[in-house]
C-alpha cells in the first residue's frame, strides 16, 4: 500500500483487497464472496512474500541452514540432489530480470527472466523456456530439481523442462566459467557487506537483484522453499495447488533486504486463487450519483452489502488496506435496503469508526468523505499517449504505483500530482491533481520544459471514444459534426487527414497507375460570341482518385479537407481549346473555387491519433474528391446555314497533363456528365455526351438549339403574311391595274425594310442563312407578282372589241349625226365581235397566279424539309 504525499483533505490511495470472490456474471453478491474469501486471510496458513519495486533496486539474500552430510570417500557433495521452489508473480514484462541465484560450495544456478523466457544456467548444464508464457500479474510456481549428476529439470506451472549440456564446441565456457566465478564472489561479497555476515559455507541464496534497479524482477517471490532432495511428482503437484500436504522444506532465513524490497506475510491461498478484486479508495467529499458513475467509469462497482454479515466482512477488509482507522463512505443503490432496514427513499451509506459499522439513511444530496470502488482484477485502464495506446493495471499491496504496464509504464501519486513514468523513469507527464477524476478522461499534462500535451486516460472500449471528462462515446459518432460528449470535447481536434509521411512528395502521383474518375457539370453559359467563335461558360468539375500512401482518421462522412490542399497531389487538368488566361488560372488556383473533400467507402479500424481513440482509413479506403468552379471561353465553330433554325455543337475538353512519374489516366468506367443544362436566352443547351478521346483526354460534347419563336413572329409570319397579300392582288379585277401595282409595291417594301431590319443583326458568315433565303424567295415572289400585273396591263391596253372598218371609221369621221326612223330601231340581231381584251388580261392573270402558288408551296415545303433534315442529323449524330 503506498499512500501519496498529497497535503490537505485529498489524500489519493489505491490499495488492492488480494481476495477470491466470485466472477461478477454469479448470482452471489460481491459482498457474500468478500464474506467468504476472508477465511484465508484468517486460517489460512502464513507464507513470506517479497516485492519488489518498480525503478528501484530490489533484492533480498536468504540462507538455511547447512546439511549435514555424511560424505564417504567415494561420496562427492556435487552428488547430493537438491531442489528450490517458488511461487513468481511479475508486474511488467521487462527486457531482463534476476529471480533467483544459489550458491554453495560448488553448486551454482542461475534463473533470469528475459520477457516471455525463463533461463536457468549452472555451472555444466543449461535451460530456456521459450513456449511458455510467463503471464504478468500471474502466480507462476517454479521449482528446480537438480539430480546427484547434475542434470537439472525445471517444473513451470507443472510442466517439467530438462536440460542440456554446454555444447561440446562451445569455446567460450572457460570464459563464462571464469566470469561466473567473478560474479558469484562479487554477489558474495556484496551481499555480506550489505547484511554484515558472513556466508561461507553456507547455502546463499539471493533473490533478485543487489546491484542494479534494471534486473530486479518486478513484481513479487513468495513462499521460497529449498529441499535437499529431489520432489516427486505428487510433491511439486501439491506445492502448485497449495495443499496442506505439501511437504516442508529446509529452513530459510532472509538475513538482508534492499530498502525498496517490502517483506510482509500472507495467505498461502492467494497463490492458487482465480479471482481477485482492487478496492480503490481515497478522500473526496462527493455526492453518491457523482460517486457511483465515478465508479462506474473505472470498471468498478460500489459496494452492495445484502446483510449485516456483509457489513462486518467489508468493516474488516477496507481498513487494514486503506490505512484509515475511520471511514464514510457510499454503498450501492443494488443494497439490500430492507435486509438492513434502510429507507427505500434514501440513499446507502456506511460509516467505519473504530473498526464498528453502522450502516445509514441519509438523503442522496449529501456529501460523504471517502471514495471506496471495487474493480476486478485485470480491469485496466487505457493509456492513450501520442499514437500510442497502453495498457495500465492496478497495482497490488505493497507497490510504489497506482497503475503499471506490462511494458513499465507506471502512474504513481507524488506530492499532490500525479505523475507518469516508462521504465526506465523517464517521465512523460505530470498533472496535479489529488482525485481520481483529475487524470480521467482526455486531459493536459505537463512534459519536459513546461509545455501542455493531451493524454488520455481511459476504461472505455476499444471502439469508444473518451471524452475530456472521461465519459465513452461510440467512434463513429467522433467528429461527426454533432457535438455528443457533455463537455463537446468529440469534436475537437478533428483532423481527418494525418499528416503524409516523410517520403511524401506532393509533385508525385500516388502510384504508376493512378485512374481518375470525373464528372463534369455545366452550370451557365454566359457569353455566345458568334463573331469570335468563342463560348463563355461557367463549369464545375469533380476529380476522384485516391492515394495509398495518406491516412485518414474519423471519415464518418463526406468531408471537406480545405486545409490540406496544398499539401497533397493533384491531378491537373488542361482544358484543350480554352483560353491560355483559363488554363493559367487553373493551375495558379486564381479565380476560382476549389473544395477539397474526402469520402471512406468503410468504417475504420480503431487506432489512436493524438492521445485519442479514432477510427483510421488508409488511402485504399478513401475517395478524394477535388470540385473545382470556374468561368471560361471555349472555342466554338458556329455554323449559320440553318439560321434561326440552327444547332450548334459544341465541346469542352479536358486532357490530364502529363506526370513526371507513372500513368495517369481517365477512369474510362466512372465518367459523368450532368444531362441537364442551363438554358440561355437565345439557345437551348442539350447534353449530347462524354466522350473519351484517349487515355488523357475527354471531350463533352452539347447541342445549342436556338430558339426560333421570335423570328417566327418577326420575320417568317410578317413575310408570309405580306406574300399571301402581294398573291391576293392578282385577285383585283383586271382593268385595276394601278391598285395591283400599288399594293404589290408597298409589300415589296415593306419586305425590303424587314430585310434590312433584320440584316442588321444577323451574325456574320461567309454562307448564307436560312433567313436571308427566306427573304429572298418573298422578294423575288413579289417581284414575280408585278410581272404578272405589268402583262395584264400590256394585255389589257392593246386588245379592243371593234372591227377594222369600223375603227377606222371612228377615227375619221369624230363626230356624225345620222337620222333614223321607227323601223331602224326595231331589235336587230348583234353582229360578231372578236375575243374580248378582259379574256386575255384574265389568262395571263390565272396562270401567273397558279404558277405563283404552285412555286409557294413547292418552296416552302422543300425549305423547311431541308431544315428538318440537317437538324434531326445534328441531332443523331
Amino acid at each position: 500500500m503506498l499512500p501519496s504525499q498529497a497535503q490537505g483533505k485529498m489524500v489519493v490511495v489505491a490499495v488492492v483487497v488480494m481476495v477470491t470472490v466470485p466472477p461478477p456474471h454469479f448470482s452471489t453478491t460481491l459482498a457474500q464472496g468478500v464474506e467468504t474469501a476472508l477465511a484465508p486471510f484468517i486460517e489460512a496458513e502464513q507464507v513470506m512474500e517479497l516485492v519488489f519495486p518498480l525503478g528501484m533496486t530490489g533484492g533480498a539474500v536468504a540462507t538455511s541452514d547447512r546439511a549435514e552430510f555424511h560424505i564417504g570417500e567415494s561420496t562427492l557433495f556435487l552428488q547430493q540432489p537438491l531442489s528450490l521452489c517458488l511461487w513468481l508473480k511479475a508486474a511488467v514484462s521487462t527486457a531482463t530480470a534476476r529471480i533467483i541465484s544459489y550458491f554453495y560450495k560448488d553448486i551454482v544456478i542461475f534463473v533470469s527472466r528475459s520477457g516471455a523466457m525463463i533461463s536457468i544456467r549452472t555451472e555444466s548444464q543449461l535451460v530456456d523456456v521459450h513456449e511458455e508464457s510467463l503471464t504478468p500479474r500471474t502466480w507462476h510456481q517454479l521449482c528446480l530439481l537438480r539430480s546427484p549428476d547434475s542434470q537439472v529439470h525445471m517444473l513451470l506451472n507443472g510442466r517439467t523442462h530438462a536440460s542440456v549440456p554446454y555444447p561440446a564446441n562451445d569455446s567460450g565456457v572457460d570464459y563464462r566459467q571464469e566470469r561466473n566465478g567473478k560474479a558469484i564472489a562479487s554477489l558474495i561479497r556484496r551481499a555480506e557487506d550489505r547484511s554484515g555476515k558472513n556466508f561461507t559455507n553456507v547455502p546463499l541464496i539471493i533473490l533478485g537483484s543487489l546491484e542494479s534497479e534494471f534486473e530486479s524482477p518486478i513484481g513479487r517471490i513468495a513462499d521460497v522453499r529449498m529441499y535437499w532432495k529431489l520432489l516427486s511428482t505428487t510433491e511439486t503437484e501439491t506445492l502448485r495447488m497449495c495443499s496442506e500436504k505439501a511437504p516442508e522444506g529446509t529452513k530459510l532465513e532472509i538475513q538482508y533486504t534492499t530498502e525498496a524490497v517490502m517483506l510482509r506475510k500472507v495467505p498461502k491461498q492467494v497463490m492458487c486463487s482465480d479471482f481477485w478484486i482492487h478496492v480503490v479508495t481515497y478522500t473526496a467529499y462527493t455526492k453518491q450519483g457523482y460517486t457511483e458513475a465515478l465508479c462506474t467509469k473505472l470498471g468498478g462497482w460500489l459496494p452492495a452489502p445484502q446483510n449485516f454479515d456483509d457489513l462486518i466482512n467489508i468493516a474488516d477488509i477496507l481498513p487494514d488496506y486503506s490505512g484509515k482507522p475511520e471511514m464514510y463512505f457510499w454503498l450501492s443503490n443494488n443494497t439490500n435496503k430492507l435486509a438492513l432496514g434502510m429507507s427505500e427513499e434514501w440513499c446507502c451509506a456506511q460509516d467505519l469508526r473504530h473498526g464498528g459499522s453502522l450502516p445509514m439513511s441519509v438523503p442522496c444530496s449529501s456529501w460523504a468523505r471517502d471514495f471506496v470502488c471495487f474493480i476486478s482484477h485485470g480491469k485496466s485502464v487505457h493509456l492513450l499517449h501520442s499514437n500510442e495506446e497502453i495498457e495500465l493495471f492496478f497495482g497490488d499491496v505493497g507497490e510504489n504505483y497506482l497503475l503499471v504496464s506490462d511494458q513499465g509504464y507506471s502512474l504513481t501519486a507524488e506530492n499532490g500530482s500525479y505523475v507518469l513514468r516508462n521504465l526506465v523513469g523517464v517521465r512523460l507527464g505530470q498533472r496535479e491533481g489529488q482525485q481520481i477524476t483529475d487524470i480521467i478522461g482526455l486531459r493536459d499534462w505537463i512534459i519536459t520544459g513546461g509545455s501542455r500535451y493531451s493524454i488520455t486516460l481511459s476504461t472505455c472500449h476499444l471502439d469508444q471514444f473518451t471524452c475530456q471528462n472521461g465519459d465513452c462515446l461510440e467512434l463513429e459518432r467522433r467528429c461527426d459534426k454533432f457535438p455528443d460528449c457533455s463537455d463537446g470535447s468529440d469534436e475537437d481536434n478533428c483532423h481527418y487527414l494525418q499528416p503524409p509521411p516523410a517520403n511524401y512528395r506532393s509533385f508525385l502521383p500516388p502510384s504508376t497507375t493512378t485512374a481518375v474518375s470525373l464528372t463534369v457539370d455545366i452550370t451557365d453559359i454566359h457569353d455566345i460570341n458568334m463573331k469570335e467563335s468563342q463560348l463563355g461558360i461557367s463549369v464545375t468539375m469533380e476529380l476522384r482518385w485516391m492515394d495509398p500512401r495518406l491516412t485518414f482518421t474519423n471519415m464518418a462522412n463526406k468531408t471537406r479537407l480545405d486545409e490540406a490542399l496544398d499539401q497533397i497531389w493533384k491531378p491537373t487538368v488542361v482544358f484543350v481549346g480554352a483560353k491560355y488566361e483559363d488554363n493559367v488560372n487553373l493551375y495558379q488556383g486564381v479565380n476560382i473555387m476549389r473544395f477539397l473533400f474526402a469520402e471512406s467507402s468503410t468504417k475504420g479500424v480503431p487506432t489512436v491519433v493524438n492521445s485519442s481513440r479514432a477510427l483510421m482509413q488508409d488511402g485504399h479506403q478513401v475517395r478524394l474528391i477535388l470540385q473545382l468552379m470556374l468561368d471560361l471561353s471555349v472555342t466554338c465553330s458556329y455554323d449559320l446555314v440553318l439560321y434561326p433554325f440552327d444547332v450548334q455543337e459544341c465541346g469542352l475538353n479536358l486532357a490530364l497533363a502529363s506526370e513526371l512519374t507513372g500513368d495517369t489516366h481517365w477512369d474510362s468506367k466512372d465518367l459523368h456528365a450532368n444531362h441537364v443544362l442551363p438554358q440561355p436566352a437565345l439557345y437551348g443547351a442539350t447534353i449530347v455526351k462524354l466522350e473519351q478521346l484517349s487515355k488523357t483526354e475527354v471531350v463533352l460534347r452539347f447541342l445549342l438549339e436556338r430558339w426560333y419563336g421570335s423570328y417566327m413572329l418577326t420575320s417568317y409570319l410578317p413575310c408570309l403574311i405580306l406574300l399571301v397579300i402581294g398573291t391576293a392582288t392578282q385577285l383585283y379585277p383586271v382593268t385595276a391595274v394601278s391598285d395591283r401595282v400599288m399594293v404589290t409595291l408597298s409589300c415589296l417594301i415593306v419586305l425590303a425594310s424587314l430585310l434590312a431590319q433584320a440584316s442588321a443583326t444577323l451574325p456574320e458568315s461567309a454562307s448564307s442563312k436560312a433567313i436571308e433565303v427566306w427573304f429572298s424567295y418573298t422578294i423575288a415572289r413579289m417581284f414575280l407578282v408585278s410581272m404578272v400585273h405589268t402583262a395584264v396591263y400590256r394585255a389589257e391596253s392593246t386588245v379592243c372589241d371593234y372591227t377594222p372598218e369600223e375603227r377606222t371609221a371612228k377615227i375619221q369621221s369624230p363626230l356624225m349625226l345620222k337620222v333614223v326612223s321607227a323601223r331602224s330601231v326595231a331589235p336587230q340581231r348583234k353582229p360578231q365581235k372578236y375575243p374580248s381584251k378582259h379574256d386575255r388580261a384574265k389568262r395571263i392573270n390565272h396562270v401567273g397566279l397558279t404558277v405563283g402558288l404552285a412555286l409557294d408551296l413547292v418552296f416552302i415545303a422543300s425549305y423547311f424539309a431541308y431544315i428538318l433534315t440537317i437538324r434531326n442529323r445534328i441531332f443523331h449524330a
